[in-house]
């Protein structure tokens, strides 16, 4: 994946986080896809983290050549490391190089964020599964608890009168 492929990871991103929204009336679906999207989004992030340490080799090159260049330039002159260092990183290829390691470090966090939503939606899948087999979704209403305890006195009450009765 090289930085011009960058810009086509945009359009797959929104793409991908579009999925992270769990519709209950499509819970196989969601489950059945999670996988998948899962798989995608983690592909991208390792080649983002694999891109992003060869930049760093790069830099590396770029900046130790660079360094030769100035020393074999100022030979006969008395000059710092710390000028050295300064002159490596003012060169314009260093600093696009330095550029190109920012982009690949934006885009990985921002994949590694969407990976770990991801993560979550399967938590939130497990759970919404968890709920639909006990029948959650199906209660025509949520009794409260008060509620509860008065059907119990009356079903205790229609029982002692049952019992005395016979």
């Amino acid at each position: 994946m090289s930085y011009a492929t960058l810009n086509g990871l945009e359009e797959k991103y929104d793409r991908l986080k579009a999925f992270l929204h769990i519709d209950v009336n499509a819970l196989e679906q969601d489950c059945a896809n999670h996988s998948v999207l899962f798989l995608e989004a983690s592909e991208v992030v390792a080649d983002l983290k694999t891109q992003l340490g060869v930049a760093k080799l790069n830099l590396e090159q770029v900046q130790s050549a660079t360094e030769l260049e100035i020393r074999e330039k100022y030979k006969g002159e008395k000059i710092t490391e710390k000028t050295i260092a300064s002159l490596v990183t003012m060169e314009t290829k260093v600093q696009e190089k330095q550029q190109d390691i920012f982009d690949l470090e934006v885009h990985y966090y921002k994949w590694n964020n969407l990976m770990s939503a991801f993560d979550q939606r399967r938590s939130m899948l497990s759970n919404e599964v968890s709920l639909y087999t006990s029948n959650y979704f199906q209660c025509g209403e949520v009794k409260g608890k008060n509620q509860i305890i008065q059907e119990k006195i009356v079903r205790k009450r229609s029982e002692k009168a049952k019992n005395n009765g016979d």
